[in-house]
């Protein structure tokens, strides 16, 4: 764990591959981020900090941004051996499945 001191030092970024489709905000505390979508689509993160004259990149994480989903009714109470069909509203769609 790195102590809160030296998160200033490292002059720690997160960066995206694509603005338009998520926007990157300083969290509450020392070394923590927000990401918050703002389209849909495959984008790719990667944090860089500084180590005296280096430069130290992480791995890239790609996150997959899909609709926001719900799925109706929210509340439902089955007695055992009954069955009942949901529907699932936006989310993934089938053409997602596999693809990350």
């Amino acid at each position: 764990r790195i102590p809160a001191e030296t998160w200033e030092a490292l002059r720690l970024q997160v960066g995206v591959s694509d603005e338009r489709q998520m926007e990157i905000r300083f969290g509450e505390a020392p070394g923590e981020y927000e990401m918050l979508p703002t389209g849909l689509g495959d984008v790719e993160l990667q944090a860089h900090a500084y180590n005296q004259n280096d430069i130290l990149y992480s791995n890239k994480l790609r996150v997959r941004i899909v609709e926001p989903f719900d799925v109706v009714p929210s509340t439902l109470a089955l007695l055992p051996g009954q069955t009942f069909e949901l529907t699932v509203l936006g989310g993934p769609t089938s053409e997602d499945a596999g693809s990350a």
